[in-house]
């Protein structure tokens, strides 16, 4: 969906849209894998039970990792969409190609080292190197867009957000010892509320107006969809 923006945007060199659908794609895609992070912290195990039966050992712990590297790597995915909407990926083929085989080298040695956590660890360094530091800061550099929002982008404004997820998920698991796979769904359903409760507040007025906008506008067209079918 973004490439079509970034494309038009691009194109009518319209910087300001451009800047911003860059860090609000980085913004909400941190939203979302920062609340997959805490539902799997509190809740990995019987969720994984419920997908699988019996639960490799690590199987969580990788999963985990895996999302925190979703994070870490945001910027990187992001700005490797707006490259391929400006029609520029030739300014990070050097880069990408050179990130892919230290993740390679990297994960290999890992896996050697720590066993089945190996190449998460792997792509973790390689995703914190390349997707959140150097290619952010090329893209920023070469467009004219500021590199620490674009790096950074979502941290600031999440952090309490995460904070009262993460005290909620501990209560639940601790507290109210919901640890069976049965009580994993009401868990995560908890969670999730106090989760975007409090990051409803914390992300700010204009930001607020936005996404209603754009929450009322995909429920429109839902419901035209619908309405069309029926």
């Amino acid at each position: 969906m973004l490439v079509p923006t970034f494309a038009h945007s691009g194109a009518k060199r319209e910087d300001a849209r451009t800047r911003a659908a860059i860090v609000e794609s980085i913004f909400l895609t941190r939203a979302i894998l920062i609340l997959a992070l805490i539902l799997l912290l509190a809740f990995g195990s019987p969720l994984l039970h419920l997908w699988l039966g019996a639960v490799p050992r690590g199987a969580n712990m990788v999963l985990v990792l895996f999302v925190l590297g979703a994070i870490i790597s945001a910027p990187g995915y992001t700005c490797f969409v707006f490259l391929t909407g400006m029609d520029r990926l030739g300014l990070i083929l050097v880069g990408t190609v050179s990130a892919a085989v230290a993740n390679l080298s990297l994960s290999a040695l890992f896996t050697w080292k720590f066993g089945i956590i190996g190449p998460v660890l792997g792509s973790i360094i390689a995703w914190t190197v390349w997707d959140m530091l150097i290619l952010p800061r090329r893209v920023a550099s070469e467009f004219h867009i500021p590199w620490l929002p674009t790096s950074f982008g979502g941290f600031r404004d999440l952090s309490l957000p995460a904070t009262a997820g993460a005290l909620a998920g501990l209560a639940v698991v601790e507290l109210l010892d919901w640890r069976s796979p049965s009580q994993a769904l009401p868990g995560m359903f908890l969670v999730t509320i106090i989760y975007l409760g409090t990051a409803s507040v914390t992300i700010g007025r204009e930001r607020r107006q936005r996404y209603g906008t754009l929450a009322r506008g995909i429920a429109g067209r839902s419901t035209r969809g619908t309405g069309d079918e029926l």
